[in-house]
C-alpha cells in the first residue's frame, strides 16, 4: 500500500490549534524593486536627474570659462595700453614744441612778434591749427608770454569700445626780467648845440625821457646817470669828490682820464686824475642830478 504525503502551502490565513486566524507575514519591496518600479513610471524624469548629478560631479573644463573672461580683460588692457603710449607720445610733443616757442618768444632781444614766434615753432613741428591762445605781457626790462596748445588724437583699438579720440592739452609760460637797469644819457654839451635851440630841445628831450622811465618802472629798479661831455666828460661836483682828483679847479669839473682806464671796465677811485683845464658848458636843471649810482 503506497502512502502519499501532500503538504499544501498557503498564503492566506492560517487555522491554529484555537480556532484563530493567523495572518501571513507581511514583505517589504527592495529597492531595486522601487528604482524599477519609479523608472517604469517616470523614465524622462530619471534620465533628466541623473544628467544633472553627473553635470554637477563633473569638473572638466572648469577653467575655460573663467580662461575666456581673463583672455577679453587682457586684450581690453592691451588695446588701452597701445593708444595711451600714442596719447602720451603725442603730449609730450605738444607740450616740449610750446616750451621752446614760449621761451624763444619771452626772450627780450626778441625782434619778431610774440605770438608769430609761437605760431610759426608749432607750424614747423608739424603741429600747426594746435596754439589755442597766446598772451603777451612786456614792460620796461620784462616780457612774459603764456601760450596753450590742445590736439585730438583719434584712437587706434579702443574706438571699439566707443571712445573714439583723445585730446591731449598742453600749457606753459615763460618771462624774461631785467630786475636791476642802469641808463646813462650821454650828452653832447658842446659848443655846437648852441645853434637852432639844439641845448633847449636836449633838455626837454631828457626829462620827458626820464619822466617815462621811472614812471613804468618798480621803485629802486632803475637808475640812470647823465654823461654831458664837450671833448671830456665833465662828472659834475658831486662826483668828482669821490675820486682822486689832483690840480682841481673851481669852476670846472672836467677829468683827463689817464690810458690806463680804458683797460678795464671799473674806473678806480684811488687812481690819480689830473682834472682838465679847459672850460665845459654845463648841463644843468633842478630835476636832473649827476649823482653816482653805485
Amino acid at each position: 500500500m503506497t502512502h502519499t504525503s501532500c503538504k499544501i502551502h498557503s498564503t492566506g490565513p492560517s487555522m491554529t490549534g484555537e480556532g484563530s486566524i493567523t495572518p501571513p507575514p507581511a514583505t517589504k519591496p527592495s529597492p531595486a524593486a522601487g528604482r524599477s518600479r519609479a523608472a517604469s513610471q517616470s523614465p524622462a524624469k530619471g534620465r533628466s536627474a541623473w544628467t544633472l548629478a553627473r553635470f554637477r560631479r563633473d569638473e572638466d573644463g572648469a577653467l575655460v570659462i573663467f580662461g575666456v573672461f581673463m583672455f577679453i580683460i587682457i586684450v581690453f588692457l592691451g588695446a588701452l595700453g597701445v593708444d595711451m603710449m600714442r596719447f602720451e607720445m603725442e603730449r609730450a610733443k605738444l607740450q616740449s614744441t610750446l616750451d621752446r616757442a614760449v621761451l624763444a618768444a619771452a626772450d627780450i632781444d626778441q625782434s619778431l612778434d610774440p605770438e608769430a614766434v609761437v605760431n610759426d615753432y608749432f607750424t614747423k613741428s608739424g603741429l600747426d591749427g594746435s596754439v589755442t591762445g597766446v598772451t603777451v605781457t612786456e614792460g620796461l626790462g620784462f616780457r612774459a608770454v603764456s601760450a596753450t596748445a590742445r590736439k585730438t588724437i583719434d584712437t587706434q583699438l579702443i574706438h571699439m569700445l566707443g571712445v573714439d579720440t583723445m585730446s591731449a592739452p598742453a600749457a606753459g609760460t615763460a618771462e624774461e626780467r631785467v630786475d636791476a637797469v642802469e641808463i646813462s644819457l650821454v650828452l653832447d654839451i658842446s659848443g655846437s648845440m648852441s645853434f637852432n635851440n639844439r641845448m633847449t630841445n636836449l633838455e626837454n628831450a631828457g626829462l620827458e625821457f626820464v619822466d617815462a622811465i621811472f614812471e613804468n618802472s618798480a621803485e629802486d629798479k632803475v637808475s640812470m646817470s647823465i654823461i654831458p661831455y664837450n671833448g671830456q666828460v665833465n662828472i659834475g661836483p658831486d662826483l668828482i669828490d669821490k675820486y682822486n682828483i689832483t690840480h682841481r679847479h673851481t669852476n670846472t669839473f672836467c677829468v683827463d682820464l689817464p690810458p690806463s682806464v680804458y683797460t678795464t671796465a671799473a674806473l678806480s677811485r684811488t687812481l690819480p686824475m689830473p682834472d682838465s683845464d679847459r672850460m665845459t658848458l654845463l648841463f644843468c636843471s633842478d630835476r636832473i642830478s649827476t649823482t653816482p649810482s653805485a
